[in-house]
């Protein structure tokens, strides 16, 4: 094969191939074979490959549906998974989140937190971008969130508020959903998002719903 020079650009259907686009809306119907290329989609997020990810639709309350009734209907077919739910608000703020999060963890040994052994858990975020500015414009609940995924010579998690001890967190994904910004909603900043995989779902349509 021919060598490639470096630094040179290709486009990317020469590297992976086309590109096929699915709306992700009409999935929810329950009448969908399974040879379906949606279901196959919906079996890839199921799967750690695609976590963390996530979702931005308008309305919300239509794609967080989605979410709990598709996605998590096929983790919960066995018992691998534990899911923690955060449903996030213009007066949610950062010790709220991290007391939730580690309120459903257990200890594994001194210093590392997680799931029931044998189990992973996974977070779903409703309306990440909903928490209020601060004065200096950040949000604090999604900055606690973006600590832990921060890789540190400790691992991932955020430091014990009481000790100062750094709390490591294992066998743990995060989903977030969001929608777009305005009407008391922000925007979330890069250096969050480019933790996520980002997954964009068209409007649901009637029939979908």
């Amino acid at each position: 094969s021919t060598r490639r020079p470096k630094g040179a650009y290709y486009l990317r259907s020469t590297v992976v191939g086309s590109l096929t686009y699915l709306e992700l809306s009409s999935s929810r119907t329950t009448d969908l074979p399974t040879t379906s290329s949606s279901i196959s989609t919906l079996q890839s997020l199921a799967s750690s490959a695609l976590f963390s990810s996530l979702f931005r639709s308008s309305p919300l309350k239509y794609m967080s549906l989605f979410v709990q009734d598709c996605i998590f209907e096929l983790l919960n077919r066995n018992h691998f998974w534990k899911t923690i739910f955060l449903n996030f608000s213009a007066q949610t703020s950062a010790n709220m989140t991290q007391d939730i999060v580690d309120g459903k963890l257990s200890k594994r040994r001194k210093g590392v937190f997680g799931p029931p052994l044998g189990s992973k858990a996974l977070i779903f975020v409703d309306d990440v971008n909903m928490p209020k500015k601060e004065i200096y414009g950040a949000q604090p609940p999604i900055e606690i969130l973006r600590q832990f995924f921060i890789t540190t010579a400790y691992g991932h998690g955020w430091y014990d508020r009481k000790t100062f001890d750094f709390r490591s967190i294992i066998e743990t994904q995060f989903l977030a959903a969001m929608c777009p910004p305005g009407a008391g909603k922000n925007d979330v900043t890069d250096r969050f998002s480019r933790h996520f995989n980002m997954i964009f779902v068209t409007p649901f349509s009637e029939e979908a719903l």
